[in-house]
């Protein structure tokens, strides 16, 4: 299936003649080919990354991207995007998802709308993902197809399992609660590093 191409095109014929109003971050930017890109990177619509190097733009689409990284001053983060595939009623479509909680159990957020800015605040503006092993679901299916392994890994700790039953596997801010406290169980048993948030969300 051929992809459209058009989409970009009037992203960066939209923003090039608007660029000054769109927040910048100095970044870099990964390629599905593995290629590094050390670019100031803004945020655009239509699942697209605006680069601008020596004062040139260029539009990413995310099937051409496999991440990105910048600093956000703002929120003093370090911001993490990775884009993923998923399947409506057998078509691909690629989105760029945020890290929110790193480590053995990740917990990722799609912004419905991709747009310049993150509207933290707005809880209904995010899709949440779970992710263990390679997989990654959504939300609404984490209590039924990932919660009882998450569960079982805490079966040796009577306080993890105590603080599990306190929260509520449907639940964004519980469910980075529980992939944070799960992550810290496992770190302290294998001796390694906690993954850590990966966003400067506060969802309490």
């Amino acid at each position: 299936m051929k992809r459209p191409y058009f989409a970009p095109l009037l992203v960066l014929v939209f923003i090039t003649t608007r660029a000054e109003e769109h927040k910048w971050y100095q970044g870099k930017v990964i390629l599905i080919t593995n290629e590094v890109v050390n670019a100031e990177i803004s945020r655009a619509p239509l699942e697209t990354l605006l680069l601008r190097v020596d004062g040139k733009h260029s539009v990413l689409p995310a099937h051409k991207v496999k991440s990105y990284y910048y600093y956000d001053e703002d929120k003093d983060i370090n911001r993490r995007f990775d884009s993923y595939v998923q399947y409506y009623n057998n078509i691909p479509l690629v989105s760029f998802y945020e890290c929110v909680v790193s480590g053995e159990w990740s917990v990722w957020r799609r912004q419905k709308i991709h747009r310049p800015v993150i509207e933290e605040k707005r809880m209904d503006a995010f899709s949440y993902y779970v992710k263990h092993n390679e997989r990654m679901v959504p939300l609404r299916f984490f209590k039924k197809e990932l919660y009882p392994v998450l569960a079982s890994a805490c079966r040796s700790d009577n306080e993890a399992q105590a603080e599990l039953r306190k929260l509520r596997p449907g639940k964004p801010a519980d469910v980075i609660s529980m992939a944070k406290r799960v992550n810290s169980l496992l770190a302290l048993q294998s001796n390694l590093p906690a993954g850590r948030n990966g966003s400067a969300v506060s969802l309490q």
